[in-house]
């Protein structure tokens, strides 16, 4: 091969380590011929005197071509220097901070690529929609992310559920009765998945690009003190409704042991990574999330005749309250027997209406006639009793969201709220909340 005497090497490279854009940088300095360092020479298609971005140095081969300058020689028409600058890529990131906020971790990495199609730099689809070209000038910086970007996305945090806080830890999360949710291992739930959280690129530099480059993954699950709902700007605390001959009867209860009575309230806070609500939440909780809990009382009692008293109608919506499932809701009667009022439903119990006797609560009413029952002392005595006053009927129903499940060791369910928390794209990342009473 003919040697080219326009361009000379001046003397052995100089050599420094660690820069910003790499480990390691070989500069090269060259004496060329003052023709050569025209216009056409430099761009000249068959032996140009600058070189292409990434071209490897000579010697020190794992370092590649960032930049080159021309001067001129001082006094002299006839020479030129020229210095070439070869960098060895880190390949990973230069550096990388995390942080922590709220739901929220965010890690940050720097990177140093060549500006070029190269594995150092960008592959074939990346360079062609880089907007080094200016039809691509609408492009995002995601349309064309260097090959070490796509090569060092965060590994998935390992993160474990913490204890459940009225067992003492003992107890565990996905066996037999001890079942808190069947769901928490599902696709996208609580694995620390990354998510893009931005991406920025500055050309300014020659012949690298200098990336900055956001993940955002959640924080690790935890239990709190379970309240929901909020009044006159503090939390309110839940609560527990009760029915029976007594009528109807609310317990709030707040942080654990509060309230004055012996139930406590716990919340499990997670996460999921997805486009949509897991498909594991959905099913658990009915296609139902960010359910406040609540119970709904419309129902009408009716004393017998000449009890010397009116009905009564109860219509009002308790917010933030769990209705207290004990199956069945039985009035006592005067004679010292008990009468089903109620049938339970599916988050209901309805009222049967007319109270005339049964021989059982399956059964239909008997033969007896009104004005017997109401004027005749041992069929009155068999009327169910509310609030000590015999009734003669009962109509309507309780409808409620979450139920009180007495003595439960996994506790009750009594609150679901789901909500991203972090969205890139058609990506988030969702907060949900459980809230359990025992």
């Amino acid at each position: 091969m003919t040697r080219d005497l326009t361009i000379r090497l001046l003397g052995r490279p100089q050599v420094s380590k660690d820069s910003q854009i790499g480990y390691q940088t070989v500069r090269r300095t060259y004496v060329v011929e003052g023709p050569r360092a025209s216009l056409e020479g430099i761009e000249d298609s068959s032996n140009p005197l600058f070189l292409e971005v990434g071209t490897p140095d000579e010697e020190f081969t794992n370092h590649y071509l960032v930049n080159q300058q021309l001067s001129p020689a001082q006094g002299s028409m006839d020479k030129a220097t020229l210095v070439r600058d070869f960098v060895e890529i880190r390949n990973t990131w230069a550096s990388e901070s995390i942080s922590e906020s709220g739901d929220l971790r965010r890690i940050i990495r720097r990177y140093v690529v060549l500006r070029a199609e190269h594995l150092l730099g960008y592959d074939a689809a990346a360079w062609n929609n880089h907007p080094r070209d200016p039809l691509n000038k609408d492009n995002l910086p995601y349309d064309y992310l260097p090959e070490v970007v796509k090569n060092t996305v965060p590994a998935k945090i390992d993160q474990d559920l913490p204890p459940i806080p009225w067992t003492n830890g003992n107890s565990v999360y996905f066996s037999g009765d001890t079942k808190l949710y069947p769901g928490l291992r599902g696709a996208g739930l609580n694995d620390g998945s990354w998510v893009e959280g931005g991406a920025q690129v500055s050309m300014a530099a020659p012949g690298v690009d200098v990336w900055s480059v956001a993940y955002v993954t959640h924080a690790n699950p935890y239990w709190t003190t379970g309240t929901s709902g909020r009044s006159g700007g503090s939390v309110a605390p839940t609560a527990i409704v009760r029915f029976d001959e007594n009528g109807i009867a609310i317990q709030r209860y707040g942080n654990a042991g509060g309230g004055g009575g012996t139930s406590q309230a716990y919340t499990l806070v997670f996460y999921a990574v997805g486009t949509e609500i897991p498909n594991s939440l959905v099913t658990t909780f009915g296609g139902s999330f960010n359910i406040q809990p609540s119970v709904h009382l419309d129902f009408t009692v009716t004393p017998a005749p000449g009890e010397g008293r009116s009905g009564a109608s109860y219509k009002q919506q308790i917010p933030n309250a769990v209705f207290r499932d004990d199956s069945a809701i039985e009035f006592p009667t005067l004679s010292g027997g008990s009468q089903e009022v109620a049938r339970k439903d599916d988050y209901e119990y309805v009222f049967h209406g007319d109270m005339r006797i049964r021989s059982n609560a399956s059964e239909e009413f008997s033969d007896i006639v009104t004005e017997k029952l109401y004027t005749t002392s041992p069929d009155r005595k068999k009327l169910p009793t509310f609030q000590g006053v015999p009734i003669a009927h009962i109509g309507g129903k309780i409808s409620y969201t979450h139920t009180f499940a007495v003595a439960s060791s996994a506790g009750s369910n009594v609150g679901t709220k789901i909500r991203p928390v972090f969205t890139r794209g058609d990506n988030r990342i969702w907060r949900i909340e459980i809230t359990y009473v025992v």
